[in-house]
């Protein structure tokens, strides 16, 4: 109950901007969730996790803040996500994708599997359009 109360009051908090300048209004600004639950990955492996690992190569700190959005300006970026199941100490996978940014739009990161492969991409919270994709082959 505790930990769901501190999700709660950090994903309540104005999201950290990941860019150099001042903070910025919302409307001049992309934001992008860091986390996505991506279902049960079996009876041993247990529950399993993406998360965005690191934007542009600048890692976001997610597991040490507790995060859950951050902002970035509207462009090109590149988006590190790590697939993990398990544990702490669970199997862990990376890949990245590129995508572009448009200001004011809010952009969520989602997984599916299918036959030993992950797909993980970012998608328009308001259009559901996929705007950049990667493919983890699980061993």
């Amino acid at each position: 109950m505790a930990l769901a109360a501190a999700l709660f009051a950090c994903a309540q908090n104005s999201p950290e901007h990941f860019y150099q300048d001042a903070d910025l209004p919302n409307d001049q600004v992309a934001t992008l969730s860091l986390f996505t639950f991506a279902g049960f990955a079996g009876f041993f492996r247990g529950f399993a996790a993406v998360t965005v690992e690191t934007i542009d190569g600048k890692y976001t700190n997610l597991h040490s803040d507790m995060d859950l959005m951050k902002k970035l300006l509207p462009g090109h970026h590149e988006i590190g996500v790590r697939y993990q199941y398990g544990t702490v100490a669970g199997e862990a996978y990376f890949s990245s994708f590129d995508f572009m940014a448009e200001a004011g739009h809010h952009y969520e990161v989602r997984a599916g599997s299918d036959s030993g492969t992950l797909r993980v991409w970012a998608e328009d919270s308001a259009t559901k359009a996929v705007v950049g994709m990667t493919t983890i082959v699980l061993e």
